[in-house]
């Protein structure tokens, strides 16, 4: 096998790599993403609740797939996760608030992946044809 082909066949199985580490990074990024549309639509819920000034029975996620059961008091703040060790007090609309603008950075995010994605399966496939173009005039 001649030197040339070996490198097109290095940098192929390098491709490939690249587009499966770049396939599990956007389902990472669409799970967190999912989970933000999940919390989007709970403060929504809790935002209804308030206008209509009602106080209903709802299970509060405490982690490890355990609920309990409580009436928020729709007048507090709540407490929101900023970084990994910070916590700050917002209401209910700016706590929605900074969860869309979270999803739209993933958003923007899971599009630039996604071209990446596509630019490097172009770049494989491209190479793929030469390395079998050099294998057949060997």
């Amino acid at each position: 096998m001649d030197k040339d082909l070996r490198e097109k066949l290095h940098r192929l199985e390098a491709l490939r790599q690249e587009i499966l580490l770049l396939e599990r990074q956007l389902q990472e990024l669409q799970t967190i993403k999912d989970s933000l549309l999940a919390v989007a639509a709970m403060l929504e819920k809790l935002k209804q609740l308030k206008e209509k000034g009602e106080e209903k029975e709802v299970y509060v996620n405490l982690g490890a797939g355990i609920y309990l059961k409580a009436v928020p008091r729709l007048q507090e703040k709540l407490l929101v996760k900023i970084d990994p060790v910070i916590f700050i007090e917002q209401d209910i609309e700016e706590a929605e608030k900074l969860v869309k603008e979270n999803i739209e950075k993933l958003e923007e995010r899971l599009t630039a992946a996604e071209k990446e994605k596509e630019k490097l399966i172009q770049e494989y496939k491209k190479l793929a044809a030469e390395i079998s173009s050099l294998s057949r005039s060997s």
